[in-house]
């Protein structure tokens, strides 16, 4: 044991440790209580920790002890001294050191450091899911090495491991059927990845899109007063059903997004285009599926049927615009029925109203959905396989009408409310879908991924108790965006399941994506090679979901936004933004009031505003990871 007496006359030596280094690392020292120019040695012992010094003497440290430094006091009586740790420390050693003045013998109080255990390394192969002839990298830590093997033996043409980031299998070595596996070795042990490689899905797309359709009403979400659906019913029974879908409150927002896989706040859409009223379009720079798609080695047509309602009748493009952002056709309605060509225009509705045919404008007199499946069914009959068919019925938008009366079976009386015209347009929008699916010939449909999905939550008008009309459409309100997801076809492994896992609205053209066999920035797996590498998207492909629906989605939370007008941030008078997890929902207004929800205790109208009450402790770590969640979005999409 050695020990040091303190005099009187002289002030103690100080120490004060930086931060807890890994083997290998630096650990900074601070020495303190130094005359200018006084000695001090730093010793230091890995055996135990003795006596705090007392102004009147000490037992510091216990023997062997180690001097690992020699410092001199600078004018101001301190020093600064940089040990580095030897590698072969192992990682959890508590180190115990002391500053000691030897004239006069002195020593400051007992400082201890434990060193950092190094981290394991980490590896993950990407793409997650390679097709065949890709590049494929091994994504892991900056200290890492790295080896491949193929089918469990070492890759021949690593002839030695490689420092990582930046390792990567060149473009044309991986074949299909083969299971690559990346290593990464480090000092903290080893990491493994692997992937098979397969090939894209491939085959046909046909989306259905419905207009203002929550899942309050619907029974295959435990909805109110169900809506007779069984074409809805037999297809989840078939696919998958996304139980927390995610989209925008209004019409054209969901449609940018759906088309373009970014949120409102990049393409500038934030409210309904008035295609009447309004002169701005979705922008023609942005990258819509129809263009992706056009990447595909797969050889895809792509057909817009429906409505559109991304652009107006005074914007650049007017009519064009379908036809301009990559779709080789569409046929359908420019925005809602009621509005037509011109003003002043015939009174219009679902049995008379203003058609596009690629743009040049006509009249239909079949009723809207009806003359929509026609479209839709001549057009899978004469495209050559695959094709993309973006099919965007107006049913159960207004104008609130009585449909045909062979479409539905629920009894309404002449003096019907506007909610139960509402539901009778959705039960005849399920049996046109019943007979466009049916019309289907079966091996092209075993052949075609289906997508159902509402782009929107429903109208105030068709809003019945116990809900709250201004809980639904044009809110942030589950009643105005959460809406049916169900995805059918050849990806799926377990028919009839739900998912669980968060899914919006900006997944869908990722999702095509994968399926078509084109790669894609910033989607989930981080693709090396892209067409688009400054292209920023916000969404992530569904396709690992139809496979594995019990998964988690990489996504933990889903950004909700709406503002108005639509264009720049700088004109906005409405900014509206809000952010969800799992359980809970913030909502931010243009304020910069907020609410909470716990969507858990009330799944479809979120319940009270958790915020006019003192939050218990789980409520208020959601509310602060939320807001900063929230801050971070915001930010990172460059509109705050």
């Amino acid at each position: 044991m050695l020990g040091w007496l303190a005099a009187a006359a002289w002030a103690s030596p100080t120490l004060s440790l930086g931060p807890a280094p890994l083997p290998g690392d630096t650990l900074i020292a601070e020495v303190g209580g130094l005359t200018p120019g006084e000695t001090a040695f730093l010793v230091g012992s890995t055996t135990g920790e003795g006596e705090t010094c007392a102004p009147a003497g000490c037992v510091a440290l216990a023997a062997p002890l180690i001097v690992l430094d020699r410092v001199v006091g600078g004018p101001e009586g301190s020093a600064t001294s940089y040990l580095r740790v030897p590698e072969a420390v192992p990682g959890g050693t508590r180190l115990w050191l002391q500053a000691v003045s030897p004239a006069p013998f002195d020593a400051s109080p007992v400082a201890a450091v434990a060193i950092l255990a190094p981290p394991e390394p980490t590896a993950r192969l990407t793409p997650v899911r390679p097709w065949p002839d890709e590049a494929l990298h091994c994504a892991t830590t900056d200290a890492a090495r790295v080896r491949w093997s193929v089918d469990d033996t070492p890759w021949a043409g690593a002839t030695e491991t490689q420092v990582v980031p930046g390792d990567r299998i060149p473009a044309g070595v991986a074949e299909l059927g083969q299971r690559w596996e990346c290593t990464a070795e480090g000092p903290g042990g080893e990491a493994r990845s692997a992937a098979a490689v397969t090939p894209p899905l491939g085959g046909n797309v046909l989306v259905l899109l419905a207009d203002d359709l929550g899942v309050e009403r619907l029974g295959l979400y435990g909805g109110v007063d169900p809506i007779p659906t069984p074409t809805l019913d037999s297809l989840a029974a078939e696919g998958v059903r996304f139980e927390h879908a995610t989209v925008h409150a209004t019409c054209s927002p969901t449609r940018a997004a759906l088309l373009t896989g970014r949120h409102s706040r990049r393409t500038g859409v934030g409210v309904r285009i008035g295609t009447i009223s309004d002169d701005w379009e979705l922008p023609l720079d942005e990258l819509l599926v129809p263009e992706i798609l056009a990447e595909s080695s797969l050889g895809y047509t792509s057909v817009a049927l429906g409505k559109w309602h991304l652009a107006a009748n005074a914007s650049p493009s007017s009519w064009s615009h379908p036809l301009l952002q990559g779709f080789s056709r569409h046929l359908g309605s420019f925005g809602n029925l009621q509005l037509g060509h011109e003003i002043p225009d015939e009174p219009l509705d679902y049995y008379h109203w203003a058609k596009l045919v690629d743009g040049v404008p006509t009249y239909s007199d079949t009723y809207a959905t009806t003359d929509t499946v026609d479209d839709a069914l001549a057009q899978i009959g004469s495209l050559a396989e695959p094709w993309y068919l973006h099919v965007a019925f107006n049913a159960p938008h207004d104008p609130f009408h009585f449909p045909p009366l062979r479409l539905f079976d629920t009894p309404i009386g002449l003096d019907a409310t506007d909610a139960e015209k509402w539901a009778a347009a959705v039960e005849a929008l399920d049996t046109e879908i019943g007979r466009l699916l049916d019309g289907m010939d079966p091996a092209v449909r075993a052949r075609t991924t289906v997508v159902f999905l509402g782009d929107n939550g429903w109208p105030e008008e068709a809003v019945t108790p116990p809900f709250d009309p201004a809980r639904a459409k044009t809110s942030l309100f589950e009643g105005g965006v959460r809406v049916p997801l169900i995805v059918s076809g050849p990806g799926v492994t377990s028919p009839g399941s739900s998912s669980e896992a968060l899914v919006a609205d900006v997944d869908l053209l990722p999702t095509i994506a994968e399926l078509a066999g084109v790669r894609l920035p910033n989607a989930a797996g981080s693709p090396l090679d892209t067409p688009w590498p400054d292209l920023e998207l916000d969404g992530e492909s569904w396709v690992p979901l139809l496979a594995e629906p019990f998964a988690s989605s990489e996504r933990t939370t889903v950004f909700l936004e709406r503002f108005s007008p639509n264009g720049a941030a700088a004109d906005w008078d409405m900014d509206e933004t809000g952010i969800r997890d799992e359980r809970f929902k913030l909502l931010r207004y243009t304020s910069g009031s907020e609410e909470l929800y716990d969507l858990w205790a009330a799944p479809l109208i979120d319940g009270p505003d958790l915020l006019t009450a003192p939050l218990d402790e789980e409520a208020e770590a959601a509310h602060a990871r939320l807001s900063d969640a929230l801050d971070a979005a915001r930010s990172a999409l460059g509109a705050d």
